[in-house]
């Protein structure tokens, strides 16, 4: 032991020399091995500190203010994590931060000798950086408003308007422009795009849409209708509010109610006639019928389903074979979301060649879905509080990640290009996914939380070694997910400690010697509410993981009496 705290205290000084001479990441590094080998006895809270000093140095202020606070939780009676803690806080420009750690600062000095006298030195140059920083931000402030902003002075010509694949800007935004002066509300007034997104209330919605829709030119891209202004909802005020916009721009459309519908979407036929160019649909709340129109919809590329049920047979699927430029897919329902095949196909699946991002929240038939559709680009898919199992839909898509197309074509499924998978407070075998897994080598994240699963199958699979064959250069050494950058398993009350180490272990540097191709180090780790976690093995992890988080228990739940 005596020999260990030797070794640690050695290379401790051997980083505060590199500090002194200015070598900040050999100084960095020597503190990292210092911090490995003093986890027996405990870490002293001067190579925390140091260590805070030499990222700061370096421009790391995350890292900075993290020391900082392992060494006020180490030593709350000492001045100098609260100083450091200052300093981080200022380079971040959090003034209000900067100033209550250093009046805390300030109250754990002991006034009286030299040293003392020094300390509350540094302090007093401390706080006139904060206060010039301050003045300066004020003044920055202040002379904004006697100049043209340079957004409004961008979006003024046509080669910078807002085109229809971007989000338009925030409303609040746009207000806020127009009360910082005069120069600046005439120059928002006189820019159409800033007012192409109307989100109309039950608070004088004529007055709004009228002032909007002018400003736009009649050219609203995004059009909003809350439930309070859905619920006064009439022929009059429907024609009233909305007669002078150009219906032919519009490509985004959001109802918060959508038991309104028919009123809005049948009189004079308005509506009907645009929702085929529409590029955005979304559907908040739960409606209290179908939605039978849906499938009439043909140039989507964002669709969003929050309780809101289909009606007809392969209603799901006829939307997706109507849209087939979709991008983005998010359906959330508490009630059955059933795809059934009883109606007439295509003879083969749906290709939704350009679907990227797919959202699955609540009983929907998972397994259907993926069953009946091709998603040969999918990048993220989530699934999130699925009553039923999702085994089958998981060895659906590990069968047909392997299925080419008839006739010679090119493969039409395969999840190749599968970057982020997350299951959250799902039913399904382990085994299912780890076959899964192995058809996506490109995932980068990976979530498996809440789902109550004996998880060790798992992380094991994601460091074992095997030997796949290849068509091009023979055998190959492989890990499964190699490019796993990202690991969630949060609310897994069977994760322990050793799968873990050994997963990032595994990962490091590259991985094992014996492999074909390097894997991807571990960059990424969340293990909240994961209980069986020792806390001694959380200092090592810290130090390989670059953002680690274990919390074992939130306030509320801590608080409860056992």
């Amino acid at each position: 032991m005596a020999a260990i705290s030797t070794t640690w205290q050695i290379t401790f000084k051997q980083g505060i020399s590199h500090f002194k001479n200015g070598h900040y990441d050999e100084s960095i590094q020597c503190f990292n091995e210092a911090s490995l080998l003093s986890s027996r006895p405990p870490l002293t809270p001067d190579l925390y500190d140091s260590r805070a000093s030499a990222y700061l140095k370096i421009g790391n202020i995350g890292a900075a203010l993290l020391d900082a606070k392992s060494v006020i939780e180490l030593a709350p009676e000492q001045w100098q994590g609260y100083y450091r803690a200052a300093q981080g806080f200022l380079r971040s420009k959090k003034l209000d931060k900067a100033k209550y750690m250093l009046d805390k600062a300030r109250m754990k000095v002991v006034t009286g000798d030299e040293s003392s006298r020094k300390r509350m030195s540094d302090f007093d140059v401390l706080e006139k950086e904060i206060g010039a920083t301050e003045r300066t931000e004020t003044t920055a402030g202040s002379s904004s408003s006697k100049t043209t902003p340079i957004f409004l002075e961008a979006t003024s010509t046509p080669s910078h308007i807002h085109s229809f694949d971007t989000t338009p800007t925030p409303t609040i935004h746009v207000l806020h422009l127009t009360w910082v002066c005069k120069s600046w509300r005439r120059i928002a007034h006189s820019t159409p795009p800033l007012w192409r997104r109307l989100a109309l209330t039950g608070v004088r919605p004529e007055k709004k849409a009228q002032y909007w829709i002018g400003l736009a030119g009649g050219k609203i891209q995004e059009l909003i209708l809350k439930k309070s202004f859905l619920e006064s909802l009439d022929h009059y005020i429907t024609k009233k509010v909305l007669k002078h916009m150009k219906w032919d721009f519009l490509r985004r459309f959001t109802m918060d109610d959508w038991s309104n519908h028919r009123r809005l979407l049948y009189n004079d036929g308005t509506l009907t006639r645009v929702l085929p160019q529409l590029e955005s649909l979304e559907m908040p709340n739960e409606a209290s019928e179908p939605v039978p129109w849906i499938t009439v919809i043909a140039a989507l590329r964002t669709l969003r389903l929050r309780k809101v049920s289909l009606s007809g047979d392969n209603a799901l699927i006829k939307v997706l074979e109507s849209n087939p430029h979709l991008e983005t897919l998010e359906l959330d329902t508490r009630s059955q979301f059933r795809v059934t095949t009883t109606g007439p196909l295509s003879r083969h699946p749906p290709l939704c060649s350009y679907l990227a991002y797919v959202s699955l929240t609540g009983p929907i038939d998972v397994f259907k879905l993926f069953d009946s559709i091709d998603f040969p680009n999918l990048r993220i898919l989530k699934i999130d509080h699925n009553s039923t199992s999702i085994s089958p839909a998981l060895r659906s898509m590990t069968r047909r990640a392997s299925e080419l197309a008839p006739a010679n074509e090119a493969p039409c499924s395969g999840y190749a290009s599968l970057e982020e998978l997350r299951i959250s407070s799902c039913a399904f075998e382990p085994i299912d996914l780890v076959s899964f897994l192995g058809a996506c080598p490109s995932l980068r994240a990976l979530e498996v939380s809440r789902c109550g699963l004996e998880m060790s199958l798992i992380l094991e699979s994601l460091v074992r070694i095997s030997a796949s064959s290849s068509s091009s250069s023979g055998a190959e050494i492989t890990m499964l997910c190699p490019a796993l950058t990202e690991l969630n398993v949060s609310h897994s009350p069977q994760v322990t400690t050793g799968p873990v180490v050994r997963l990032v272990k595994a990962r490091l540097d590259g991985g094992d010697a014996s492999l074909s191709h390097p894997v991807s180090a571990i960059e990424r780790l969340t293990m909240d509410g994961c209980l069986r976690i020792e806390y001694t093995a959380l200092p090592w992890l810290r130090a390989r993981v670059k953002t680690l988080s274990c919390v074992y228990a939130d306030r509320k739940s801590a608080g409860y009496k056992r």
